[in-house]
């Protein structure tokens, strides 16, 4: 049996990359209330949480992961607040998803 190699440590851009995506989440948390009650955005949370099915929209299908999120937390009952700041949230971590890839 060949023996195991050590892993290897982080690269200094990945640790890079989870500082930014994590500022990011930090940002989005601080500033939930810019991010999500604009117009265009507004409308869309909005639809988002009135609305029983997924709602894709001009072919943003990356939109999905986002919006499932709101749902859910539509599903248990969480306070509108809760809500908005999860969407805002949700926005940083598909991005985040992607890169753990």
């Amino acid at each position: 049996m060949a023996p195991r190699k050590a892993p290897t440590p982080p690269l200094p851009e990945q640790l890079l990359g989870h500082a930014l995506f994590l500022s990011l989440i930090v940002l989005s948390v601080m500033h939930w209330d810019l991010r999500t009650l604009q117009v265009d955005s507004a409308y869309q949370i909005y639809k988002w949480i009135v609305s029983p099915e997924v709602n894709v929209e001009a072919h943003r299908y990356s939109a999905i992961l986002p919006q499932l999120l709101v749902k859910a937390m539509v599903a248990i009952g969480a306070a509108t607040r809760a809500v908005l700041i999860a969407a805002s949230v949700a926005h940083a971590l598909v991005p985040y998803g992607v890169f753990l890839i």
